[in-house]
């Protein structure tokens, strides 16, 4: 895309283009702006964060770690609920919050998103367990872990009183961690479930088991959320 087309849709270019996205990085007491960009530099040189480019030549596109064909099995599965297909929901979980990293060696982002995580699949009753170290224990056999943390206490407190659906910017006294808290909870829960203007949850068929008449399974939700 030339430099003209590019002023035209608004896009300044200098030799840097970037494109704001959702802010999903969540820092308590700190905004992180996530961005996608693309800058023009050489073979092996650092950028801004710190990391090593290993492009080749300027401009081209580092390649992220495939999804595996399938995710580990583990005893752990059981935690979540009968009518769930889980392989479904790893690859959905995958996605959301995506590999990053040495290929082999990806950070499944931070503790306070998995705490994210956690309280939707509770809420919408997809956790039978409730127990926090449990569903941890999971993330660390399917995806792997990489905190010494084993437990969700860091987070702040006003995120574990209240329902996620109620988050927003003045859930805490950092309003942009508010915003952030409350972005990401909401597409968690958009990706599993239809909520209804009533409040009534609706599992998405692609993570429901078949029963035995061929059709996808459902949770019983209560009436109103």
């Amino acid at each position: 895309m030339n430099e003209d087309k590019l002023k035209r849709m608004g896009i300044t270019f200098n030799g840097q283009v970037t494109i704001n996205g959702p802010m999903f990085d969540i820092h308590d007491n700190q905004h992180v702006e996530t961005h996608i960009h693309y800058t023009e530099r050489g073979e092996n040189e650092t950028d801004a964060d710190g990391e090593t480019s290993e492009n080749g030549p300027a401009g081209s596109a580092s390649a992220e770690p495939a999804e595996p064909a399938t995710f580990p099995a583990t005893a752990l599965d059981e935690i979540f609920h009968p009518a769930l297909n889980v392989d479904s929901v790893k690859s959905a979980l995958w996605d959301i919050l995506g590999q990053r990293g040495e290929a082999g060696k990806g950070q499944m982002k931070s503790l306070k998103h998995w705490f994210i995580i956690h309280k939707v699949l509770e809420e919408i009753d997809w956790l039978t367990d409730r127990q926090d170290t449990s569903f941890i224990k999971w993330v660390e056999q399917v995806f792997g872990w990489p905190w010494n943390t084993r437990d969700f206490k860091s987070v702040l407190s006003p995120f574990k009183k209240e329902h996620s659906a109620t988050w927003n910017a003045d859930t805490c006294n950092d309003r942009n961690t508010g915003r952030e808290y409350s972005a990401l909870a909401r597409y968690v829960r958009e990706t599993f479930v239809t909520l209804s203007p009533t409040g009534k949850i609706t599992d998405r068929e692609p993570f429901m088991n078949l029963g035995s008449d061929g059709k996808p399974k459902y949770i019983s939700h209560p009436a109103n959320r």
